[in-house]
This record gives C-alpha cells, sequence and structure tokens, in this order.
C-alpha cells in the first residue's frame, strides 16, 4: 500500500474508533491526501494533520493512545470517565508542531471535528 493510502487508513482507523458521522465525513475529505506528523506535546505523542493551503490543522492524539483509552473505557464498562484529552492539550499540540515547522502562526478558532480530534483555522504572517 503506497503512503497516502496507508495515511488514510490510519486516519480511518483513528477515526473509526469514536464513531461515524458529519465528522468523520469532513474530516476524511479535508485531511484525506495529507501525510500524518507525529508532534511530542507534553510529554504525550500527537497525530498532527496540517493543511497550509487552507490554515487547518488537525490534532489527534496518536493511535496507541486512542486504541488504549477505548480499552481502558470497555473494560471499566464506561465508568472509567472522560478519557479524552482536554482542549487546550490538543491547542497546545497544535501550536508545538507549528512552532516545529519554523512557522511564527496564531491559532484563530478551533473546534472538535469528532472525538479525540480537534480542529484549529490559524494564520502565519
Amino acid at each position: 500500500m503506497h503512503f497516502k493510502g496507508m495515511t488514510a487508513v490510519a486516519l480511518a482507523a483513528g477515526l473509526a474508533l469514536t464513531g461515524c458521522g458529519e465528522g468523520f465525513d469532513y474530516a476524511m475529505e479535508t485531511y484525506r491526501d495529507v501525510p500524518p506528523v507525529n508532534v511530542v506535546s507534553d510529554g504525550k505523542v500527537w497525530r498532527v494533520f496540517d493543511r497550509p493551503d487552507a490554515g487547518l490543522i488537525m490534532i489527534t492524539p496518536s493511535l496507541g493512545d486512542v486504541a488504549g483509552a477505548a480499552a481502558i473505557e470497555g473494560a471499566t464498562l464506561g465508568l472509567s470517565g472522560d478519557l479524552d484529552p482536554e482542549e487546550p492539550a490538543y491547542r497546545a499540540a497544535a501550536m508545538a508542531h507549528l512552532r516545529s515547522t519554523g512557522r511564527s502562526c496564531h491559532i484563530l478558532t478551533g473546534r472538535e471535528v469528532i472525538e479525540p480530534q480537534w480542529e484549529y483555522s490559524y494564520r502565519c504572517p
């Protein structure tokens, strides 16, 4: 399988762990050709899908973290509480990625696309 195909499979796998719907369709359409990049922020590995052409970036925990959280939630029958990181962690990961590329960008808006994916719009001078 070529790299773009692997990217789409990885993105689909991460999104499939959380359910389907409008957010899933949007993420697949918007980021399907974007190769993921790993970034470390606050001691965690995050997967980053960056669209500089559109000023958009989608952040998701690593596939291992998503699978681990799903396993814990399943093993505790949902009694483990919300294992999804808080929004500021996603924002920090987005900023860490932007800084790692040498760009001095500002995040404008953010929204949860589908749990556990957040998308941010950004502008770079």
